[in-house]
């Protein structure tokens, strides 16, 4: 038998386990919106390659930024445009990894309100990712960030966010 075969008998092959974050990066008070960072962070042993990400559930006030996460149109990953023209989907070539213990940033995330909004209601991000990579089984997750928190991030004064990192469970 080969290595890799006995390695495979006993459980012992060291597998990627990418998950999907959330943090506040930039808040911009006179007009009411924050961007918050997608990313992908790989808690396994080993590299994660041909990473790939989709989201479900950016509805109401929140949207992918067409800028990508340097202002540029640079996303992390590959953008895959629907026929809508949003880009919700993303993906890594033969060329890209994610390494163990290292966040990797793949998209800004805008929240935006008007001050017609005010008070807000309900501004509650529930989002639902579906994240893979060789040699890792397929993984949902999903973030839920309750009204209060949304709204500390949007309405806080000072144009700092605060540092938070909201962390995907699995589904």
């Amino acid at each position: 038998m080969e290595h890799y075969e006995v390695a495979d008998m006993f459980g012992r092959r060291q597998n990627p386990r990418l998950s999907v974050y959330l943090t506040a990066v930039r808040a911009r008070t006179g007009h009411h919106e924050t961007q918050l960072e997608l990313g992908l962070v790989n808690k396994g042993r080993a590299i994660a390659k041909h990473p790939a990400l989709r989201i479900v559930g950016l509805e109401g006030i929140f949207s992918v930024s067409p800028y990508g996460i340097d202002g540029n149109g640079a996303f992390g990953l590959k953008a895959l445009r629907s026929e809508k023209g949003h880009c919700n989907n993303f993906r890594g070539g033969s060329d890209f990894v994610v390494y163990p213990g290292a966040p990797h940033a793949i998209c800004i995330v805008r929240a935006s309100v008007t001050e017609q909004l005010y008070p807000p209601d309900d501004l509650a991000l529930d989002l639902t990712t579906t994240v893979m990579a060789e040699s890792m089984r397929v993984r949902q997750q999903r973030i839920i960030i309750e009204n209060a928190e949304v709204n500390d991030l949007i309405w806080r004064t000072g144009g700092r966010p605060p540092a938070k990192w909201f962390e995907a469970r699995d589904v």
